[in-house]
């Protein structure tokens, strides 16, 4: 026989675990938000954000063969037509306090319905977090990555940030090439 009430025990505690990982990922992204306020000067702000990106269209395939000229022709036609198809995602955004411009985001910020995995995706990379610890280190890849660098050293002069100073005083180890 079906058990329904354990079922509906079952959803509960599930939604119960659900919250609490809400909870502890709401933590974790206070945490990095305030050492970065603290780090520029109460300047930036770290949050998850919901951000629309354009979706790239694909020219219609159903044009029968040997009709390639025909179908440039189409393709171009198609391409310069209508809107440009867009989607919302979630992201883990830098954004300037006080500011209008809407700041870096930082990756795709992809969660589960239960809190826990959440997909990072940033620099061709994605890095899956299936606890705080991991949603940490995840946190911590994501600042360190280079082109990650790159993007938030540009936020921060657009921003008029000065750099902290434990980042102005880094200098490069020997037979280290400052980047070009």
């Amino acid at each position: 026989m079906v058990d329904y009430i354990k079922a509906i025990n079952s959803g509960i505690y599930a939604a119960k675990l659900a919250k609490k990982a809400r909870e502890e990922i709401r933590e974790v992204i206070g945490l990095a938000a305030t050492q970065i306020a603290k780090a520029t000067g109460d300047t930036l702000d770290l949050a998850v954000t919901r951000e629309v990106r354009q979706v790239p269209r694909k020219p219609p395939t159903n044009v029968p063969r040997g009709w390639v000229s025909s179908a440039s022709l189409l393709a171009a036609q198609w391409s310069s037509r209508g809107e440009q198809k867009t989607e919302e995602y979630s992201a883990l955004t830098l954004k300037p306090r006080n500011k209008d411009n809407a700041g870096l985001v930082l990756c795709t910020w992809i969660a589960s319905e239960a809190g826990y995995p959440i997909k990072l995706q940033f620099s061709k990379k994605e890095v899956t977090c299936r606890d705080k610890r991991s949603l940490e280190q995840g946190i911590v890849e994501l600042l360190s990555d280079p082109g990650i660098g790159f993007e938030m050293e540009h936020l921060l002069s657009q921003s008029k940030v000065d750099l902290p100073h434990s980042l102005e005083s880094m200098e490069l180890g020997e037979g280290e090439d400052e980047p070009i």
